[in-house]
């Protein structure tokens, strides 16, 4: 299988983690400092910031490869069958 990678989008999915998880941490860390609902507030917003940063990772990382395969494209009525390979 051959495969390649965009190393710009790469370089940009390790900013973005970087900063997602600095971010998440600096509200994170504002926890000890007050207490109750607010105390909640910071935690949930931290834990927020960090599911969206691996999230947004992953994604421009998955945009950031290229797999040189085609694909089956169903109901084309291009063969008997009905499928067709589409090169991509």
């Amino acid at each position: 299988m051959i495969s390649s990678y965009n190393f710009q989008l790469v370089a940009l999915s390790l900013a973005i983690s970087v900063c997602a998880s600095y971010t998440a941490f600096d509200l994170a860390s504002r926890t000890r400092e007050v207490g109750g609902r607010l105390r909640l507030a910071w935690l949930f917003g931290g834990a927020t910031c960090l599911g969206l940063g691996i999230w947004s990772t992953h994604y421009v990382g998955m945009l950031a490869l290229h797999l040189a395969l085609g694909s089956l494209v169903a109901g084309s009525g291009d063969s008997r069958l009905g499928n067709r390979f589409v090169r991509g």
